[in-house]
């Protein structure tokens, strides 16, 4: 594991294996460590504890929230996770599926609040057997997509 370092609203760490510094917002980061690792956005090696984050974005699969309207659209966030990072720890392919679909998600979370969102909408999830190309035989892309958004109760 790299360095931790952390500011008023910013955790700050190293990844051990590309040694690139990686930044998520302090209000992501959940203490008791009931979510998923945090993936280097420079090589996708999954980082280990002390940082994990837990998304406390409001999220939604429409394209609004009830109670809410959106103020402002940050922009698209994407995140792809493949099930082989979860090889070591999961045996089930389908509890490797589960893991990278949550791992997805916190992902465009992190990107969101990294825009300045406090919500996602329009999230879609989109599963790939691997047949060649950039994922391994036996092996399961998760593609999640949404929009990140501003916004405020009605």
């Amino acid at each position: 594991m790299g360095k931790v370092m952390s500011n008023d609203d910013r955790i700050r760490f190293e990844c051990g294996k590309c040694k690139k510094v990686n930044s998520v917002p302090a209000s992501l980061v959940e203490e008791k460590r009931t979510s998923w690792d945090v993936q280097c956005a420079n090589c996708g090696h999954l980082l280990p504890a002390p940082v994990r984050v837990k998304p406390k974005l409001l999220q939604s699969t429409t394209e609004t929230i009830a109670g809410y309207e959106v103020v402002e659209h940050k922009g698209l966030v994407t995140a792809a996770i493949s099930t082989m990072l979860f090889n070591k720890i999961v045996n089930k392919q389908e509890d490797r599926l589960n893991h990278a679909t949550e791992q997805a998600l916190v992902e465009i979370s992190i990107q969101a609040a990294n825009l300045g969102a406090n919500a996602l909408v329009g999230i879609r999830l989109t599963a790939n057997n691997a047949e060649g190309g950039a994922l391994a035989a036996n092996s399961t892309g998760v593609l999640a997509s949404g929009t990140a958004v501003v916004v405020r109760p009605h």
